[in-house]
This record gives C-alpha cells, structure tokens and sequence, in this order.
C-alpha cells in the first residue's frame, strides 16, 4: 500500500488486522505514523483475566498512587467502577507492571512482538537504568476521566497502548505541531496547556491553531503512538490497558541525549556513556536490531 501521509489537518489514522511485522515497521514505524492495530495481542491471558473485580478483589490489597493520592488498590476500583461523565474517577497511570505488579506478568506474554526488537533490553544499556526487561506500564480509569496531562511519552520512546478493557478516545498532534503545545521548561515532552477540550487561550493563544487527530481504541486494539508525538485520551467507558514502550534504531540517539540530559548531569560521564552507546548502536544495527 502507499504509505500514508498524517498532519495537523487530519486524516483517520489507519485500522489494520493482521498488520505484519515487516510492514509495521516499514510502513508506519519508520515513518513516524500512528496506527491501530485490532487483536495485536489476542492471545494474552489478560482479556481473560482483567475485569474490575479481580483488581478490587483478587489485588485490592496493593497500594497505589493517583494524582498524589495513595490508595488501596480495592478502594481506588470502587471509584473506577462508580465513575460516571459527571463525577469521574481518577487515572492511573506511571504503574510499572515489572516493579509494582509482578504477578499480572503471566498474563501479558508474549511480549508485544511490534515493540521488538527493543534497544530499552539491549545488554548494551546500564544494567542500573534499570530497563532491559522493557518498560510495561498499566493503565486504569472510569468512565468520562481524561488523562491529566497533554505529553508525548519521555525520552522519545516509541509507545503501544493495549486496550484490555473498553474504549478509550485519542486525541493526537503529531510533533510538528510542538511550537503550539507550551512544553515545560524542565519537562519539555509535558504540556502547559491546562485542558485540550476547553483550553485557556488567554495563557495559551497559540493552542488555538493545535489539530488534534481523534482516534478510538476499541477493547483488543493496540494503538501505535510513535515517538515524539502529543497526545491525551478520554474514557468512553470503564477502562483496562497495557501502555509498551520500546527504542528503535531511528530513536536511539535522541533517546540517548534525552536520558543523558536528565540523569546524567556531569558533562565528562555524558560524554563517555554517549560515545559507548553510539558505538553499541552501530553494532547492533549491523545485527538487524
């Protein structure tokens, strides 16, 4: 097929079952395009398992941290499964499944085959950046809650959203669109803008000229969000998700540069662990990785 072009004017962003890996990559990852993918990962157990009730009941003793606020696990579902338009729940997000939930593992394999091969678990990167079995992250809301920030995913990771459990509204800008997104002075993938839906255009006149893509992800859809593009989402109904990230060869150097220039504050030690891992990426795109 012809690759398909994505601006800020917007198009509908491709639905493709049964989208082979070699075409994935040649057709939308290395092009830099969102697209969805139905059923990427029929196989996991986790549409089987994931329900509300087995994170109220089965894990509702696990302690977790939304929007500053810890809850137990059993406590925080409540809201979830109660959460309506008009009074929503909040987002979990930022959950590291490999950190803080270890035993949903099991039901999350195979690893996403789009997101491989993955620079993040090359024997390459410090053992202490603490990455090389991946970045697997677990995502939850109710009904009518939206993500609390505008952002494109940190050190220009190339992102995978699993939809476990219902549907999910994407609003994406692609980066060319950045000069109208107010990124943070610190956090420069992090958007000022207070509400994409209704916008201070006082504080951010710019926005105004933002075109956002809207795209839903129904329950089974994997959504590709490449590197480096905007996005937030709303929940059309209680939701479920996998959130997979992953480095490819085209975003190695800035992923480099980007978690350099927050972790690694000595210039001398950015220097030598830039050089190694310049190197290491060299080699392995001599193997196909």
């Amino acid at each position: 097929m012809d690759t398909p072009t994505v601006t800020q004017r917007g198009i509908t962003v491709d639905r493709r079952p049964g989208l082979s890996h070699s075409e994935f990559i040649k057709t939308y990852e290395n092009n830099g395009i969102p697209v969805v993918i139905p059923g990427a990962m029929k196989e996991w157990d986790a549409f089987n398992n994931w329900d509300p009730e087995h994170f109220r009941d089965i894990l509702g003793n696990k302690k977790v941290t939304v929007a500053g606020k810890e809850y137990l696990l059993r406590d925080f579902m409540n809201t979830v499964m109660e959460s309506s338009e008009s009074n929503p729940s909040g987002y979990l997000n930022e959950v590291n499944i490999h950190k803080d939930f270890p035993e949903l593992l099991p039901d999350i394999v195979p690893h996403l085959s789009y997101a491989l091969p993955d620079r993040l678990m090359s024997k390459w990167l410090p053992e202490s950046w603490g990455m090389r079995k991946g970045i697997i992250e677990l995502l939850i809301g109710g009904k009518g809650t939206k993500f609390p920030t505008l952002h494109y995913d940190g050190y220009h990771l190339n992102t995978f959203v699993t939809q476990i459990r219902g549907d999910k509204e994407f609003f994406l800008y692609s980066p060319d669109q950045t000069p109208y997104m107010y990124p943070e002075e610190k956090m420069v993938n992090r958007s000022l803008v207070n509400d994409i839906h209704e916008p201070d255009l006082t504080r951010f006149p710019l926005f105004a000229k933002a075109r956002a893509i809207r795209v839903t992800a129904y329950q089974g859809d994997t959504v590709f969000l490449p590197a480096g593009w905007w996005h937030s989402t709303r929940l059309l109904s209680l939701s479920i998700a996998v959130s997979t990230n992953s480095v490819g060869p085209l975003q190695w150097n800035d992923f480099i540069d980007d978690f350099l220039s927050i972790h690694v504050p000595n210039k001398i030690k950015q220097t030598i662990i830039r050089t190694q891992l310049s190197v290491a990426g060299r080699l392995m795109s001599l193997s196909g990785k």
